[in-house]
């Protein structure tokens, strides 16, 4: 089932999910790496976005570095909510971006 949170960012990115054919490109519209994985994921579903572009939503997602715990944590959720496994090298450096957060 869908929270609120996930049908309000799927609602206000809709438009430009219909507007835009590669949507990946042109979803810099102030949301954060995990906001816009999520709305992305929700996109796919929909079969509003291309698998491409969702991957690359996906990389974009993995190469972020989180400013704060909090993002931290909202990332390592992403990344691992619904049994998604991020690969070894993405791991190795989400604990040291863990690491740098906590020193």
């Amino acid at each position: 089932m869908t929270d609120r949170r996930a049908f309000l960012t799927a609602a206000l990115v809709a438009p430009v999910a219909i507007a835009a054919p590669a949507l990946a490109q042109t979803f810099s519209c102030g949301l954060d790496p995990v906001e816009r994985y999520y709305a992305a994921t929700d996109a796919v579903n929909a079969n509003r976005m291309e698998e491409d572009d969702y991957i690359q939503v996906i990389h974009e997602l993995d190469d972020w570095e989180p400013p704060t715990q909090r993002d931290f944590i909202r990332k390592f959720i992403a990344q691992y909510e619904e049994g998604g496994i991020p690969t070894d090298a993405d791991r190795r450096i989400m604990i040291e971006q863990g690491r740098k957060l906590i020193a």
